[in-house]
């Protein structure tokens, strides 16, 4: 049954023992096989030179040869025979064979390096095996060429045959001026390899870092993030972001730790009404959208409806008001009114936010409404407290956007505008009772 094909794909038998599986002396790697190449007929090459345990040709996933393989013999001697006999020989008009044992990877050694960054002396394969002679032998060197926007780039591949030589000219190399060029010199690595490091690196990354707002809502200084949070361990990076068009600094920044305990300790201990900042966790998207997902659903009322009448009645429960009452009562939020307007074209109505901006902007303005109210009404019912800030915060998402900017750049522009709301608030709630009797 060995070597019969099932389902298009070649099988292979072989006895379980334990003590083989982990015997390497007796283990070979053969290179440049041809695309026909087979398990069986793999097998038959080196059946002549002693008695195999296993081998494997490397196959895709349509059966068809990588150019590689693997064999083991159960006795050493027949690995080194078959090595001597076979190593260089060319198999059927393809490279010659390259047999060599084999030396399981570790998860610090390699023997392959990808280089990058080549000067213009270095064009041809020779060119670029001779850069790296003085490291030691080589099993096989590389050298390609990919055009970019016009510009020819050209990358390579070097093989050492021990991993200790690849760690030297690895070490040795990255960095160095050849011919005015530095040289890029890193472990060769497979794309998925790469992309798993990668992501690995950006949870890290997150682990170690904390978003930082202003309170006030003025701009931030790299300064004022280190001196405020520098005591609570080694800051290694402090960042503030900036607007992209006039590079102007906003409120909002980063900060990056050398340890995560550091994170823990300035979340923990540094107090959020008394300091200059917000301080938080830094989040993924994906966590930042469950999060305010379930912090919505515990207000019970959503950012993204579209007009007060309702989230008047999401949020509220109560009956709405006469529409031209409410109307009227806007005006005095600096609303624009469709019946005073006058109907020309010159004239426009301002830009009100959209519903998805809604969302981001209503969590910010929630919280700065909620703790003004308790400054203002702290004897107040905790639960018709929470209705109020949830009525206040509806009737500012429908102002303009420049009149959003500003409440989130001036608390007392903020202040003002609660005031109002509240007014309105309380003269809507007195009429409606006053018809209801």
């Amino acid at each position: 049954m060995s070597f019969a094909r099932i389902g298009g794909r070649e099988i292979r038998i072989t006895p379980f023992n334990r003590s083989m599986v982990r015997q390497w002396k007796s283990n070979l790697f053969v290179k440049n096989l041809g695309p026909t190449a087979t398990n069986r007929s793999l097998y038959s090459m080196f059946a002549p030179f002693g008695e195999i345990f296993s081998s494997r040709l490397a196959q895709t996933a349509q059966g068809r040869s990588r150019g590689y393989g693997f064999v083991q013999y159960r006795v050493e001697s027949d690995a080194s025979r078959a090595i001597e006999a076979l190593n260089g020989k060319s198999c059927g008009g393809s490279a010659s064979l390259l047999v060599e044992f084999y030396r399981p990877p570790s998860a610090t050694a390699f023997r392959t390096l990808y280089v990058k960054c080549l000067p213009r002396n270095v064009r041809t394969r020779e060119d670029l095996d001779k850069l790296f002679a003085q490291f030691g032998e080589r099993s096989s060197v590389a050298l390609y060429q990919r055009d970019y926007k016009g510009t020819a780039n050209y990358f390579g591949f070097v093989n050492f045959k021990s991993p200790e030589s690849a760690a030297k000219a690895c070490e040795t190399m990255n960095g160095r001026l050849v011919d005015g060029t530095a040289l890029y010199v890193s472990r060769a690595t497979r794309k998925d390899q790469r992309e798993h490091e990668k992501d690995n690196r950006r949870v890290r990354l997150r682990r170690l870092t904390l978003h930082v707002k202003s309170r006030s809502g003025n701009p931030l200084s790299e300064d004022l993030l280190k001196k405020e949070l520098g005591k609570f361990g080694k800051v290694t990076q402090a960042v503030v972001r900036t607007q992209t068009c006039t590079g102007e600094r906003l409120p909002i920044g980063f900060v990056v730790f050398a340890a995560e305990s550091q994170v823990t300790k300035a979340c923990a201990e540094y107090p959020d009404q008394e300091r200059p900042l917000v301080i938080s966790r830094l989040e993924g998207k994906e966590e930042r959208a469950e999060r305010l997902r379930q912090l919505r659903a515990g207000r019970s009322f959503d950012y993204s409806l579209s007009g007060y009448f309702s989230f008047y009645e999401q949020c509220c429960k109560m009956p709405s008001p006469p529409r031209t009452k409410v109307r009227n009562a806007f005006e005095g939020l600096s609303l624009p009114s469709a019946a005073s307007a006058p109907r020309t074209a010159a004239r426009r109505p301002a830009p009100i936010l959209q519903s998805e901006e809604k969302e981001r902007v209503g969590e910010v303005l929630y919280d700065r409404v909620e703790r003004l109210a308790d400054e203002y009404h702290a004897g107040d019912n905790c639960a018709q407290s929470r209705k109020k800030v949830a009525k206040v915060t509806g009737m500012l998402l429908e102002l303009t956007r420049e009149e959003v900017a500003d409440m989130l750049r001036s608390e007392e522009a903020l202040a003002a505008k609660v005031k109002e709301a509240e007014e309105l608030l309380q003269d809507s709630a007195e009429d409606t009772t006053g018809s209801t009797c």
